[in-house]
């Protein structure tokens, strides 16, 4: 539902009881951040309607702020960060949207890590350049146009604009690069290995949370075959996926023992343990 109307998607959930009446910002944040299936669009459109229709300035934090908080980016470049909060969700065509949901990025990061800008606007200006560097490195109509900044370029063009200073060269010549060589993409929106890499981050940073903990059942509970019903297929999947992708022990694994720690035992372990557990149905 929230796919097709996201407003009424998350009065559905808030009906349901699985969000709180009245919506609290942090909850919708995690919620649109731990669910891969919505659409980025649609999130885009949610979190950014509602803050520029005014609807989250109570005093309390936007949605938009919220959910922008909700990213840890103690210790990364601005590309890096930007990188990681594109992920969920794709930037608005509209300017004064994507100015919104930039300056919000560029607070949060400016609040987590502090010296490499002197003050939010110099943290936006900042971001603002990494977005069009990337348009002008991998933009095929750009390209046409103009022809591509060069490191000397994208350093000359944010001189002074650090405050009233410059922002670290070699900082800057590594974000170059790094924009450079790989693309700032929407990994959801791919298919292949970057979207496998994408999904498996989400289900690491899912696997760190509160909602990986579980209650044990006593044996031969009467559910136990009817869960391993539905949870044996997609667990044999991923397994199997695991099992082809990972690479052989080495020689000095073997030796030393600690074969059973790679990635291709482990996953064979489970599937070996699926095995057993489903000869045992009745």
């Amino acid at each position: 539902m929230f796919n097709q109307k996201p407003e009424r998607g998350i009065e559905f959930l808030q009906e349901h009881g699985v969000l709180t009446t009245p919506l609290d910002p942090h909850e919708v944040a995690i919620f649109l951040r731990e669910n891969p299936d919505l659409d980025k669009k649609m999130i885009r459109e949610y979190i950014c309607k509602r803050s520029s229709r005014g609807e989250d300035e109570d005093g309390g934090p936007s949605v938009l702020g919220a959910f922008a908080d909700i990213f840890d980016y103690a210790g990364l470049r601005i590309d890096q960060a930007l990188r990681l909060y594109l992920e969920t969700f794709r930037l608005p065509g509209e300017a004064p949207l994507n100015f919104l949901v930039m300056e919000r990025f560029a607070e949060r990061w400016h609040s987590t890590n502090g010296d490499p800008s002197a003050n939010t606007d110099a943290a936006f200006r900042l971001v603002y350049s990494v977005i069009m560097l990337n348009m002008d490195q991998h933009n095929h109509n750009a390209k046409k146009l103009n022809v591509p900044m060069t490191v000397e370029d994208f350093v000359k063009n944010l001189r002074g604009l650090n405050g009233s200073e410059d922002f670290d060269q070699i900082m800057l010549e590594a974000i170059f690069h790094s924009i450079k060589n790989e693309e700032m993409v929407m990994p959801a929106e791919r298919t292949g290995l970057v979207r496998e890499a994408y999904l498996w981050r989400v289900l690491q940073h899912r696997g760190a949370g509160n909602g990986t903990r579980y209650r044990a059942v006593p044996a031969h509970h009467q559910h136990h075959a009817r869960l391993l019903t539905v949870a044996c297929p997609p667990t044999m999947t991923a397994l199997s996926a695991a099992f082809e992708r990972a690479s052989p022990p080495t020689v000095e694994e073997l030796e030393t023992n600690k074969s059973r720690e790679t990635g291709a035992l482990m996953a064979l372990n489970g599937l070996e343990r699926c095995a057993s557990l489903i000869a045992r149905l009745p």
